[in-house]
């Protein structure tokens, strides 16, 4: 498995909270996002953290996460982009969104 790569900024202003934000890609080659980013203040539409290249789905997944009040949304576009989309962006927990398959 490779090893996992910790969020190291992100744009929403947030910090990289509880369970540590990150981002892995297994054998198979399909993405998993891990941790909680806390902190931060967004609106809807707005990027939490682009993804690298090989870490980048084909097409846009929309998902359903948990966020520190209410149920959430959250899509990771072809671009890379994980962007907020609706809740209580206090915590948004990264770890709802199943794994998806990485393009490259």
């Amino acid at each position: 498995m490779e090893k996992s790569r910790r969020v190291k900024h992100l744009i929403i202003g947030g910090v990289a909270g509880g369970a540590t934000a990150g981002f892995h890609k297994d054998q198979l080659g399909h993405v998993h996002l891990k941790g909680t980013i806390t902190g931060g203040i967004a609106t809807a539409g707005f990027n939490i953290l682009t993804l690298p290249p090989e870490y980048r789905p084909s097409e846009v997944l929309n998902f359903s996460v948990a966020t520190s009040t209410t149920l959430g949304s959250v899509s990771i576009e072809p671009n890379g982009r994980v962007r907020f989309g609706t809740g209580t962006n206090a915590s948004l927990f990264l770890d709802d969104i199943p794994p998806f398959k990485a393009t490259l």
